[in-house]
């Protein structure tokens, strides 16, 4: 089975925290606001933003020109609405940014948390919003869609619609668990899928996480939409993945 990082490690598109020079598959968000810019200097950025990533040395690194490579696909990605605070958390990256490898040895920027905070409420506020006019349009459009929105708790399916599965429901075969896939859309992926609720996962190498489960932090947690889908915890932000906003359970 491939890789299959989610958006934990994308975590909103920003090449500097680890998506760029992550194992495996790379995604590329989804135009979230309707335009997508890159800004001037890309290259060179990117270039000397890899440049420390890739001299941390981390196991779960990758070399210069891949990270590079997929640096600026990610860059060609960032909303026209969002591209000053992506620039801000690039520039700190590759000035007072340092690197260390995370407990899955994959390269991971410290010291910009301010400018990353700020560039991550932007794109979760344009994935809301892009979230909110597609699931009016759709109700609009269709009765039998709003009833295939629910969750497991009854509140409204926010997965729903991106991709040929959401993990709410069980809409994939037996032992396959939708996840997100290198394109920031939800899919079905084969077994092993093992590993159950509050037990360790890996995205890269395994155990991956049962249906309906998101690895984040090392650890399998549900998938979310409100509180109502919790069987336990309460329902928590965590991230988002081209257009889809990623809440668990914590």
């Amino acid at each position: 089975m491939g890789s299959r990082k989610t958006w934990l490690y994308g975590f909103v598109g920003i090449t500097l925290v680890v998506a760029a020079c992550s194992a495996g598959s790379k995604r590329s968000s989804d135009d979230d606001d309707g335009g997508t810019s890159t800004g001037s200097g890309t290259s060179a950025t990117c270039a000397t933003a890899c440049q420390k990533l890739v001299a941390a040395n981390c196991p779960g690194g990758t070399d210069q020109p891949t990270c590079v490579s997929n640096c600026e696909a990610d860059a060609a990605t960032v909303t026209s609405a969002c591209r000053e605070q992506y620039d801000a958390v690039m520039s700190c990256g590759v000035s007072r940014g340092t690197v260390a490898c995370d407990a899955e040895g994959v390269p991971e920027l410290e010291g910009c948390d301010p400018e990353l905070q700020t560039y991550i409420q932007c794109a979760v506020n344009a994935a809301t919003s892009s979230s909110a006019t597609s699931t009016s349009t759709s109700t609009s459009t269709s009765t039998s869609s709003s009833s295939s929105s629910s969750g497991s708790g009854g509140s409204t399916n926010c997965y729903a619609g991106h991709g040929a599965c959401d993990p709410l429901t069980p809409s994939c075969g037996t032992g396959e668990a939708c996840d997100i896939d290198s394109n920031y859309m939800f899919t079905c992926f084969p077994p092993p899928n093992t590993a159950g609720i509050g037990q360790a996962c890996d995205n890269s190498a395994g155990p991956y996480c049962q249906h309906g489960l998101a690895c984040d932090a090392a650890v399998c947690r549900e998938y979310c939409c409100s509180t109502a889908d919790c069987t336990t915890g309460t329902c928590q932000q965590v991230g988002t993945a081209g257009s889809i906003t990623i809440s668990v359970c914590k």
